[in-house]
């Protein structure tokens, strides 16, 4: 592999710039990458959506016990006699 200094004066005596060459990557590589990016961008997604502290999943279902016992409380009874 040619050094990155001699390439470079190759390039020039060529008369190719060289903002216009391209790197070489490794296509496996990419692609590993790409998917440690998309994968953590989803972790960021699930930890806004699902990520809760214990506390505060404790807080909301004590308040919809304590609903659900106030509609409970203010229930009527049926009565067993039909009306006619």
């Amino acid at each position: 592999m040619v050094g990155r200094h001699i390439q470079t004066r190759l390039w020039r005596i060529a008369g190719v710039r060289s903002d216009l060459v391209t790197k070489v990557i490794n296509l496996k590589q990419a692609r590993k990458r790409k998917q440690r990016t998309d994968k953590a961008a989803q972790a960021t997604e699930n930890r806004a959506r699902f990520g809760r502290t214990l506390a505060q999943k404790q807080l909301d279902e004590t308040r919809r016990q304590q609903s659900q016992d106030a509609l409970d409380a203010h229930r009527r009874e049926r009565s067993e006699t039909p009306k006619s």
